[in-house]
C-alpha cells in the first residue's frame, strides 16, 4: 500500500520502531557480562539510522526518548551515560558537522570526542572504565589510543550509515 503524499505516518512509525530497537539493544548491553561497550555503540549506531531515514530533528528525538527511557529502564547506568555522552549523541552532531560545518567537521569531531574522553576520564572513570588496569592509568596513551580508535568508528559508522542508506533505507521508502 502506497502512502499519501504528506503522510506523516512514516516517518513517526519509522523514529518509534527504530528507538525501540535502539533501546532494546542498550537494555541488552546492561545485561551482557561482555561486550558492553559495543553494544552501546550499536545503540548509537541504530540513532543514526534515524538521522538517514526520517532526519536530523527526528534522530534528535529518538536520542532523548532512548536517553530517558534507558534511565528508566535500564538498570546498569553506565551503559545509559555512556550512550548519553557519547554514542547515542555522536550520530546526530557527526550529520550536523558534515552537512552545514563540512570545512571544519573533522576538528569539531575530534573536539567532541576528546571532551567525552576527557569527561569520562575524569568525572566518570571508576564508573564507566574500571576494565583499565593500573598500568594504563596514563591519560597521554589513552588519548593517543582513544583518537586512533575513534578515527576508525568514524570512518566505519560513515561506511555503515552509506550501506544502511543504499541498502535499507532506499528499500524502505520505495516500498512505503
Amino acid at each position: 500500500m502506497r502512502r499519501k503524499a504528506g503522510s506523516k505516518a512514516f516517518p513517526v512509525a519509522a523514529s518509534g520502531i527504530i528507538a525501540a530497537l535502539s533501546l532494546l539493544v542498550l537494555y541488552f548491553s546492561a545485561i551482557t557480562p561482555v561486550a558492553q561497550a559495543g553494544l552501546v555503540a550499536v545503540a548509537g549506531v541504530i540513532v543514526g539510522c534515524i538521522v538517514v531515514s526520517v532526519g536530523l530533528m527526528a534522530g534528535l528525538c529518538g536520542y532523548v526518548v532512548v536517553s530517558l527511557l534507558g534511565l528508566l529502564l535500564v538498570p546498569e547506568k553506565g551503559c545509559v551515560l555512556l550512550f548519553i555522552l557519547f554514542f547515542g549523541l555522536y550520530p546526530i552532531l557527526k550529520s550536523l558537522f558534515e552537512r552545514h560545518l563540512r570545512v571544519a567537521a573533522w576538528p569539531l569531531k575530534f573536539a567532541f570526542f576528546n571532551a567525552m574522553l576527557l569527561l569520562l576520564w575524569f568525572a566518570l572513570r571508576t564508573i564507566l572504565l574500571p576494565f583499565l588496569p593500573a598500568r594504563l592509568d596514563a591519560l597521554p596513551i589513552l588519548l593517543i589510543v582513544g583518537n586512533l580508535a575513534f578515527l576508525i568508528y568514524d570512518i566505519g559508522f560513515s561506511r555503515l550509515m552509506t550501506f544502511y542508506a543504499v541498502r535499507v533505507d532506499r528499500v524502505l521508502h520505495r516500498h512505503t
